[in-house]
């Protein structure tokens, strides 16, 4: 009796590349890392199936730029006193994460007061807060401290006039800031960088 010996397809590194928008250094670069492991029997050109599965279960590429793929739902909070800039903020902010597949949840309020409430209850990755945020029933710099004392990132957006009053947000442990108007790639670094998304700022 004759027995044939299956062979499992193997996948070639410049269809892997195709696939999620890289090229073929960028594959080779995340096998030279230990994130793909190549094909044992054609390891300069090929990569096994079941490593080209397990690496897309783990990670997304997104504009040549390299995400771990989370279990999790990750928590932001945007402050903001206008509400059509909080509003922009929070739809930009669910595109990106959609991007890359990763679920959010967006919490919203229009004071400090408001802040340092969803902070405690929410323990968020991330807050986006308005430098010039209303009071409310609190100082917006100690919501700034309550962010960074919950181990999350606390980014403040700023107009030119607002350089002094950054000063206070960076003492507090402010991670960046941003200008307003927004621009959409200032954000989208913003989000991925806070979110702890990114792996790799070029592949």
């Amino acid at each position: 009796m004759n027995v044939t010996e299956t062979t499992i397809p193997t996948i070639p590194i410049a269809q892997a590349a195709e696939q999620i928008g890289l090229d073929i250094p960028g594959i080779q670069t995340l096998i030279a890392e230990g994130l793909i492991r190549a094909d044992d029997r054609n390891e300069d050109t090929e990569i096994s199936p079941a490593a080209w599965s397990a690496f897309l279960g783990r990670f997304a590429v997104h504009d040549g730029v390299l995400f771990r793929r989370h279990g999790e739902q990750r928590t932001v909070i945007v402050a903001n006193g206008d509400g059509n800039t909080g509003g922009q903020i929070s739809h930009l902010i669910r595109t990106l994460c959609k991007e890359v597949d990763q679920a959010v949840a967006i919490h919203t309020c229009g004071n400090a007061g408001e802040l340092r409430s969803l902070v405690a209850e929410q323990r968020p990755a991330v807050v986006f807060m308005d430098a010039n945020l209303p009071n409310g029933s609190s100082d917006p710099v100690d919501a700034c401290r309550d962010v960074r004392k919950s181990d999350g990132a606390c980014y403040v957006f700023v107009t030119g006039a607002d350089d002094r009053r950054f000063s206070d947000y960076q003492a507090a442990g402010a991670e960046g800031s941003a200008i307003l108007p927004l621009e959409l790639p200032l954000l989208r670094i913003a989000t991925y960088d806070m979110l702890g998304l990114r792996h790799n700022a070029s592949i």
